[in-house]
């Protein structure tokens, strides 16, 4: 009995202690995440929106806004879920805006132009450098394409309102049904020092966890595994050493 308690015990404890190193490296690689809208949702009405299609013309930018919790000081990048409509690939070139408010009037804090290649469903992250100050209000991210006619690039979203912090838009109206569809994004903050990794999920700030992870930038859902496993042959070898 005591062997498998010490077994137990030391498991955990190597467990615990390689996973804040994963989230410790996670949280280093992009800033913070601060607003999400990423699956598992309560309401799940899956959708997409249209980022280039060649019967557009001009192409109309598609968009989302946000708003960023009282402790996210900046925008230091986004990552989009994305994927290529079947048998065809995104190869494409985006301007990206950043802007002041809800929808595309706002005055532009940033823009930058972003090459992008992908046929399967992916994670695209984006980084701002340097980071756009998001003092308090509500901010959008906007996308124009300027590919080739003939790409069709989406953006995975959710029509069952998902997210309370903002809409997708197209153009310059919010897209159908109104206040319900969302895309799937998560934003990063460099937030002020020390704060731990967090994110806020249909509205509420809960940890981050191995579906988040995997869903906002780890491709793998099976990240955590190894290190239990290597905590239980940890934990065999030591009591085993201590019995001999």
């Amino acid at each position: 009995m005591d062997q498998c308690k010490g077994i137990v015990a030391i498991t955990f404890a190597v467990f615990l202690f390689s996973s804040s190193i994963v989230f410790n490296q996670y949280a280093d690689a992009h800033g913070l995440a601060d607003q999400s809208n990423i699956p598992p949702f309560q309401n799940n009405v899956p959708t997409a929106i249209t980022i280039s299609n060649p019967q557009t013309n001009p192409p109309r930018s598609v968009s989302q806004s946000f708003t960023p919790s009282a402790s996210a000081p900046n925008l230091s990048g986004i990552d989009m879920h994305v994927f290529a409509t079947t048998g065809t690939t995104c190869n494409d070139n985006w301007t990206i805006n950043i802007r002041q408010g809800a929808g595309i009037q706002g005055a532009i804090l940033h823009t930058l132009n972003q090459p992008v290649l992908f046929a399967t469903p992916t994670i695209l992250h984006i980084d701002f450098n340097p980071p756009v100050p998001t003092p308090s209000g509500i901010y959008t991210v906007e996308i124009f394409s300027n590919g080739p006619l003939g790409n069709i690039c989406k953006w995975n979203a959710n029509a069952g309102g998902s997210y309370a912090g903002g809409d997708a838009w197209v153009g310059g109206n919010i897209l159908a049904p109104v206040g319900l569809v969302d895309a799937y994004f998560v934003t990063y903050t460099t937030g002020p020092s020390g704060q731990s990794p967090s994110e806020i999920v249909g509205g509420k700030m809960t940890s981050i966890n191995t579906v988040s992870l995997l869903l906002a930038g780890m491709n793998s859902s099976f990240t955590l595994i190894p290190l239990l496993v290597a905590g239980i042959l940890v934990s065999v070898f030591i009591v085993h050493k201590r019995k001999n």
